[in-house]
């Protein structure tokens, strides 16, 4: 992807509208102290109090009068059931003319807010809450009109940079740019204000609401919690099974790892039967964990002063219906700090082992079914999955579907993070010194300072192999690129391949593949230049494992900030670079600078794929995408068809032209007709990246709390 994304917002308050604006806003959407009156539109039905959802894309409508509401500051708080699978709300505003489509926060802590403008020409709004058939709850708490002197003060008290962005761009009749500029400014929080933020959007597990059980619960999964008994837990102990009794969810037991000396006190069965509690050997293996459970049921670990969120059993064992297959389940999760302060929140991407074999993501919030930890072949201490669950043998051996990710944190955990392990690389492919492994394909016209930099960067570059170049040629007319191009010839350093014609980064790469004659092809940009010897060995150790389609490097600019490390779907209105701009040595969010992994996409001004693969999906959109996201459209493509897409950090790469040529506020007016394919067709993506939290705020390319 060639656009770069957006930059970090800082926390703002939540506008404050007057009492007499509160009121006229309210007597257009709701009787006083009442839910927004909604309606099925399309593929949904009300059952009760919940929803039914009978497409994958269900949508209701705002009974309201749209018309007063025009080109007005719209705040609605909406809130969703804990049961449902989290997703991003999609908000649109039907005109006459077209449907404007706004992807919202999903309410992880049960409701979240939106605050944006009503379009001028609008005259019906609908939401879509959720992205899955079946049942679901869903309403809009509140909706208000804030006045634009309000709107304008809290967005200067939250972000003065911004704010200015915002009345630049509103001067000049960018709307949809200022509307972008003001959303960062009053709606996101950075992650260290989760806090606050977790308070303000939290409501409280309601079983005869909105959280009302799908199915009978006594009919559930036993859910077990593993912990070692310690001297200095015991009160603990008795507090976690206080808390357990209070949950609502019947099926349940704790099973303790201590010595035979050890003593239970009566508090610690106060109000709780007898069998729910199972001591454990010091020495017991994995295996008598899941004894007296059934193949379904799940086990877990829980540590000394460690909290479970309220509703925690029932949404685990709600979810475990809803995944039959999986074999292990793991959900988000925080750390509780000195004063029960919540912070460092673990908002989990969905199940990804590349970055689980080198970054520990999963943490302590695990659940394994009872049929997956009965292997006796499970030679491993009970206290080891207590302390370490990311450990269990079983997610070694995974399968795809056979592990799922519950997008709710269910566990604050005290102390300080588990250490995660060693990192576990993946080998380069194998090759003897002769063999053609890559073909280096880069478009170029005219730029001979910046082509020759990068292709001077490339003598370098070591592989265990060798590598050819390929220079697509657009049409260059200066003379000095045609004596550079013949030097080239000359010395044997790289073929030329001339495609003339309007600029087409799409055309250009797919008629450098054609020519390729290497298993791997290698796109650059022309403004890069390799930072590190064995960048593309790295990259080439990716592109050889048969799951894995496009590779990308982490792209910095010569100052060390952060160019690429990634693209988020649904940033930026469409796709954008995650961590743009960040320092070079922050680790990212996760610590996902610092270690490979899977994402939804990379850039194309430097990515890595077999030739077989590339060739398999019809290499990039020419036709379609001839400039604009066509790099992300390959990406999804191959992984269509079951290639995975990697981004290796080591491999490092600095990017020069970009940061002149910087982010241009017309670049969404000059792209609008690729914009609008790319919409269409990957419209689901957009809407939920698997690898992208759906809690973090799309209008922040620093991951931020939507």
């Amino acid at each position: 992807m060639r656009r770069a994304g957006s930059e970090a917002t800082p926390v703002s308050p939540a506008p404050k509208p007057d009492a007499a604006a509160d009121r006229d806003s309210l007597a257009l959407f709701q009787p006083k102290g009442a839910p927004v009156a909604l309606s099925p539109a399309k593929g949904a039905r009300r059952d009760g109090a919940n929803w039914i959802a009978t497409s994958d894309w269900p949508w209701l409508t705002l009974e309201t009068d749209v018309a007063p509401l025009r080109g007005l500051w719209l705040e609605l708080d909406y809130a969703a059931s804990f049961l449902d699978r989290l997703s991003r709300p999609c908000l649109r505003f039907e005109t006459d003319g077209e449907s404007i489509d706004h992807l919202l926060c999903g309410p992880l802590f049960g409701r979240a807010r939106w605050i944006g403008q009503v379009p001028k020409t609008a005259r019906k709004i609908l939401i879509s809450p959720t992205m899955w058939s079946g049942r679901f709850g869903f309403e809009i708490e509140r909706a208000r009109v804030l006045k634009f002197r309000q709107v304008a003060a809290s967005s200067i008290r939250a972000d003065v940079r911004q704010s200015l962005v915002w009345f630049g761009a509103k001067s000049i009749g960018l709307g949809k740019a200022s509307g972008r500029a003001l959303r960062q400014a009053l709606t996101t929080a950075p992650i260290e204000d989760y806090d606050r933020w977790r308070k303000q959007n939290r409501r409280a597990f309601d079983p005869k609401g909105l959280d009302a059980p799908r199915f009978d619960w006594k009919q559930g999964p036993e859910i077990r919690f593993a912990t070692v008994w310690r001297h200095e837990q015991h009160a603990w102990i008795d507090r976690l099974l206080g808390e357990l009794a209070k949950q609502p969810w019947p099926r349940w037991s704790l099973a303790v790892v201590a010595d035979s000396h050890v003593k239970f006190s009566r508090a610690l069965q106060a109000g709780v039967d007898e069998g729910r509690v199972t001591r454990l050997a010091p020495d017991a293996r994995l295996p008598a964990l899941a004894e007296g459970l059934e193949p379904d049921d799940l086990v877990g670990r829980i540590g000394p002063g460690d909290q479970l969120c309220e509703g925690a059993r029932a949404i685990l064992g709600e979810f475990a219906r809803l995944e039959p297959g999986a074999r292990v389940i793991y959900c988000d999760e925080d750390r509780i700090a000195t004063g029960g302060k919540h912070t460092g929140p673990v908002l989990k991407p969905d199940w990804s082992p590349i970055f689980q074999s080198g970054g520990h993501y999963l943490g302590n919030a695990i659940f394994a079914r009872a049929r997956a930890l009965s292997r006796r072949r499970w030679d491993m201490n009970i206290r080891c999955f207590v302390e370490t669950p990311a450990d269990v043998p079983v997610l070694a051996q995974a399968k795809p579907g056979r592990v799922a990710h519950v997008r709710r944190v269910v566990l604050s955990c005290s102390g300080a993070p588990s250490e995660a392990p060693a990192e576990r690389r993946t080998a380069a492919p194998a090759g003897r010194s002769g063999d053609l492994l890559a073909t280096i394909v880069i478009p170029n016209k005219d730029r001979v300072p910046l082509l020759s930099a990068c292709l001077d960067s490339l003598k370098q570059t070591r592989i265990d192999g060798r590598m050819e170049i390929i220079v697509v040629d657009n049409g260059s007319t200066s003379a000095a690129a045609e004596q550079y191009y013949a030097q080239l010839r000359d010395e044997g350093r790289a073929r030329l391949v001339y495609q003339p014609g309007p600029f087409n980064f799409s055309a250009l790469c797919n008629a450098g593949a054609r020519e390729a004659r290497a298993p791997h092809l290698v796109f650059l940009n022309n403004d890069t230049v390799a930072h590190k010897t064995d960048w593309l060995t790295k990259l080439l150790a990716w592109s050889a494992q048969p799951a894995v389609g496009a590779v990308g490097a982490k792209l910095v600019y010569e100052a060390g900030h952060v160019q690429h490390a990634g693209i988020v779907l649904g940033m930026d209105l469409i796709a954008g670079h995650v961590g743009y701009k960040a320092r070079g040595a922050d680790p990212g969010y996760l610590g996902r600078f610092q270690t490979a992994h899977e994402l939804s996409a990379v850039t194309g001004a430097c990515l890595v794929v077999e030739k077989a693969k590339f060739d398999a999906v019809g290499g990039f959109d020419a036709g379609n995408l001839p400039v604009e996201l066509s790099d992300v459209d390959l990406c999804l493509r191959l992984e269509e068809r079951g290639w995975v897409t990697v981004l290796e950090p080591e491999a490092l790469m600095i990017h020069h032209e970009s940061l002149s040529r910087g982010r241009s506020l017309e670049s969404h007016l000059r792209y609008e007709k690729e914009c609008a394919y790319f919409k269409s067709k990957w419209a689901r993506r957009m809407r939920d990246d698997p690898w992208f939290h759906p809690a973090l705020s799309l209008d922040s390319s620093t991951p931020a709390l939507g």
